[in-house]
């Protein structure tokens, strides 16, 4: 499912807990720009505003991180239905609190405001992976997204903005370098699932989407018509 932006006529695109923004046709070719600096990754004030941080408490206590994105009408949030539920599918969340950079405020989701698509079964690889919270109270001040309803994906560029791990891709993950904001990063849908039968098990067509991480060697370049990186050091 796709959420379209308003604001600046792009698209938002749910990727696990992370949101993704379609780009214009005016945004340059340029995919996921490496930099040896990973605050280059770090959102502007501003930038995104719309995009909340989701802090939840699951039924043991425990405390876990998540991305969403403001719906129209400032009251819904969708995230990713992982971020809910056990390996199962089955919710175990409690309590859930969305802040987002520009206010000064958080909001809470009601008690009985957590709604987890049917189809979700716990497996990634089955999609489905989307959920929608109702807040106790209406959100203003920030951007809101509507639904985008287009089937025309593949071969975009799109800018992924969320809240999680960081790093390089020399590197890879960095601990240290978690909690450093929101973050983004450029890249192109290459391919639906079911275009790759023998990577994604028995795919629902036309519910999942593929890129990969290029990082300019054309010899790690998993689908290969997409683009490679290019590198920019900062």
């Amino acid at each position: 499912m796709l959420v379209k932006m308003d604001l600046k006529n792009s698209v938002i695109a749910l990727t696990a807990a992370t949101l993704t923004t379609l780009a214009t046709a005016e945004v340059s070719p340029a995919i996921v720009t490496a930099t040896s600096n990973p605050n280059s990754r770090l959102a502007a004030a501003g930038a995104y505003s719309g995009v909340a941080r989701l802090s939840l408490t699951n039924t043991l206590g425990a405390s876990t991180s998540c991305t969403g994105s403001l719906l129209q009408g400032g009251l819904h949030i969708l995230t990713a239905a992982h971020c809910l539920t056990d390996e199962r599918g089955d919710r175990n969340i409690v309590s859930t609190t969305v802040s987002f950079v520009e206010l000064p405020n958080a909001f809470s989701v009601a008690n009985n405001g957590y709604f987890i698509f049917p189809r979700w079964q716990g497996d990634f690889f089955r999609g489905d992976d989307l959920a929608i919270l109702r807040l106790t109270r209406r959100v203003t001040g920030v951007e809101q997204y509507g639904i985008y309803r287009d089937t025309d994906e593949i071969g975009q560029v799109f800018t992924k903005v969320g809240y999680g791990r960081i790093g390089t891709g020399s590197e890879g993950d960095r601990v240290d370098l978690y909690g450093r904001g929101k973050l983004f990063g450029l890249n192109r849908f290459d391919a639906r699932a079911e275009d790759f039968p023998d990577l994604i098990y028995n795919p629902i067509s036309r519910t999942q989407l593929l890129f990969d991480f290029d990082n300019g060697r054309a010899d790690n370049n998993f689908f290969p018509d997409s683009d490679l990186v290019w590198a920019v050091v900062r």
